[in-house]
């Protein structure tokens, strides 16, 4: 898959991939509707299709007359918003929505072709992200295909423009009534990938590369699409609100109402997706956008630029900006034992890690979404898993997890063990003082690791942890 990961999930899209966000970017308008709303603008539902499937590439034309300009003044300002200039032009280019499933389909062969493919599907059912027999195939082509307005094909440093039919725009009608030019806004948000592309080299972030984590391919990506999500809000706050991002006391509000968005009728296929797939893909768009607010209030877009050097490895170093700016990264953890998987006939087929983005999102799988707090997994130091595959098939994962401190690792096993304890084939121990070993689907293994504890004296360690914190503030913890 043209996307930079491991062995692990299915990245979001990136933005020199074919992968193209509409919906995401719809989630962020409807994120910014107040500010709209003050320009009288409303939020319209639009009419999506599904374009047929080419087996042959579609074709496509030099952009003309009115949308050439229209891309030659969008580029001025998303060069002046950004701080940036343009070091050469950027041949723009118009097709049908044909050509974004065409260039779907091709990543998705692509990684099938590499093997990356069928190790992202297993780690996703080895960890229960999505159930045996699911159509991730269609899920994406689905998910990843809506039509786009614009992209920014890294690979051949090429703006695509999309020719949409009347009526599905979408947001047309909202932003003409905040006196905005609709494709100028999805303009304003490729070029800004133009720009990174032509002075921080995006192959870099974006190409495929067998040491990246998906962890670490997650983080790359919401570098990128939150510096180009804050440089879009920005301009449109200054056309439609003469004001700045910057100048926005809670980005956190439109971080939720990104989420919130997926209420809408048009946002049905992203918010039906499995938990996994749908965080994955808002998080470089949600999360993004307030890692690059926090390194735009450090030190402007010099800060912001500083960090395609020296980028964020982490999901953590995402959620928690703070520890990008300490330079705090990921813990080494080695590999969970499996000795005994490999006496047994197991193959293994993935490896990786998941970050604290994916530590949270397990458990919200496991217990939903409304019964696990995003900030369980605060604390996370990092992790180390690999799935395995049984002689008749079956798929399981062994998971290594480490946290920052003893006293983390008790508050997460606090509110782990409840749902660790009632998840079917789930085994967990506690190894040592700030780390966790668990297989899921898997057998169990032989004999307890060294310096590791049973899961109920976890358990207790956790309460009675919880006991003392309350205690120091004054407070009767029960039970």
């Amino acid at each position: 898959m043209d996307t930079a990961t491991a062995t692990a999930a299915p990245a979001p899209p990136s933005p020199g991939s074919p992968f193209r966000r509409p919906a995401l970017l719809r989630l962020l308008l409807l994120a910014l509707a107040p500010s709209l709303a003050c320009a009288g603008a409303k939020t319209p539902t639009p009419t999506v299709s599904k374009p047929p499937r080419a087996a042959a590439r579609p074709p496509s034309q030099p952009l003309e007359g009115e949308k050439a300009q229209l891309v030659q003044a969008a580029m001025a300002e998303a060069a002046q918003v950004r701080g940036l200039a343009f070091t050469e032009e950027v041949e723009a280019r118009e097709g049908g929505p044909e050509l974004v499933a065409w260039l779907v389909d091709r990543a998705i062969a692509e990684s099938k072709a590499s093997g990356r493919f069928e190790a992202d599907a297993a780690m996703l059912q080895a960890f229960r992200f999505i159930p045996p027999g699911y159509d991730l195939e269609g899920a994406l082509e689905t998910l990843l295909g809506e039509q786009a307005r614009g992209i920014y094909d890294h690979r051949d440093r090429t703006l695509l423009v999309i020719d949409l039919p009347p009526g599905e725009a979408g947001e047309a009608a909202a932003l003409e009534a905040a006196g905005i030019e609709p494709l100028k806004l999805y303009l304003v948000h490729e070029l800004v990938h133009a720009l990174q592309d032509q002075h921080f080299d995006l192959s870099r972030l974006m190409d495929e590369r067998p040491e990246l984590t998906e962890d670490t391919s997650q983080a790359y990506r919401a570098l990128a699409e939150g510096d180009a999500s804050y440089a879009m809000y920005d301009w449109l706050l200054t056309q439609s609100a003469g004001r700045h991002i910057y100048e926005v006391p809670n980005l956190e509000q439109i971080r939720d109402g990104i989420r919130k968005g997926l209420e809408a009728p048009q946002s049905t296929a992203l918010r039906e997706a499995p938990l996994y797939l749908r965080e994955t893909l808002l998080f470089a768009y949600a999360d993004g956008l307030l890692f690059v607010d926090a390194l735009y209030r450090d030190g402007g877009w010099e800060r912001v630029n500083a960090a395609y050097e020296s980028p964020p490895t982490t999901t953590e170093q995402i959620l928690h900006p703070e520890k990008y700016l300490a330079g705090e990264g990921a813990l080494a953890v080695e590999a969970p034992p499996a000795g005994d998987l490999e006496a047994g006939g197991f193959t293994k087929v993935a490896e990786g890690r998941l970050g604290e983005l994916g530590l949270s999102l397990f458990l919200q799988a496991l217990a939903g979404e409304e019964a696990v707090d995003r900030g369980v997994a605060a604390g996370w130091g990092g992790d180390h898993y690999t799935v395995w595959r049984d002689p008749a098939g079956r798929l399981g994962a062994a998971w290594r997890i480490r946290f920052d401190a003893p006293d983390l690792a008790d508050r997460f096993a606090e509110a782990a063990a409840p749902i660790f304890s009632s998840a079917p084939e789930l085994w967990w121990r506690r190894e040592g003082p700030d780390g966790f070993l668990l297989r899921i689907g898997l057998p169990e293994p032989p004999t307890a690791a060294s310096g590791s504890e049973p899961a109920d004296r976890t358990a207790e360690r956790g309460r009675e942890a919880e006991r003392k914190r309350a205690a120091r503030h004054g407070r009767t913890l029960r039970g």
